[in-house]
């Protein structure tokens, strides 16, 4: 039995699916997926690992059971699975960023406006400070539930820190912004 089967995916309204088989289960699929599609498999993996960490997030536990105050800024649990990038190799953060940022929502002009690009122009550092609520609390337990997923060169003793976690925001949004507009990247996975 896993130690963090209090990290959810989904409120108990809609199932109260851990975190950990979510993401285990998305990662499943996503190989099965990739065989098929003659994609590579470890990136489908990767990605399908960091596509929701980011509700490990204590902001995000908190909105599954407490709908959030009119006044409290947008989160996107996207844009927290970002920090996790430095858990990938640098040349596939092209790939992660494009599999975790925009898996719900468009990168810019989204019909929420809520997408990555929208909201940086909307509240510019607020916007990354208030993802980054509590982080020294939640990321161990966001690196355990990959530690115990098998994601490549995790272990128990990983760090991911604040810095890292701006850092891979960061190229993430600059990223982001160079996308064309067709949103085609030029590669295939």
């Amino acid at each position: 039995m896993s130690s963090y089967n209090h990290i959810l995916a989904k409120s108990i309204e809609n199932g109260g699916m851990t975190l950990e088989s979510h993401l285990g289960s998305v990662a499943s699929f996503a190989v099965l997926a990739a065989r098929h599609a003659g994609m590579d498999i470890e990136i489908a993996r990767q990605g399908a690992l960091l596509h929701d960490i980011g509700k490990a997030s204590i902001v995000f536990q908190r909105r599954l059971k407490n709908r959030p105050s009119p006044l409290e800024l947008p989160f996107r649990h996207e844009i927290a699975s970002l920090f996790f990038l430095k858990l990938s190799h640098p040349e596939l953060w092209p790939f992660m960023v494009s599999m975790i940022i925009a898996h719900h929502k468009s990168i810019y002009k989204d019909i929420s406006t809520t997408g990555i690009i929208d909201l940086d122009i909307e509240y510019k550092e607020d916007i990354l400070q208030f993802h980054l609520t509590g982080f020294s609390s939640w990321v161990a337990d966001a690196l355990g539930i990959l530690t115990n997923l098998n994601f490549p060169g995790v272990t128990h003793e990983t760090v991911i820190t604040e810095d890292d976690a701006r850092e891979a925001y960061f190229f993430a949004l600059d990223y982001c912004k160079k996308v064309p507009k067709d949103g085609h990247h030029g590669k295939d996975y």
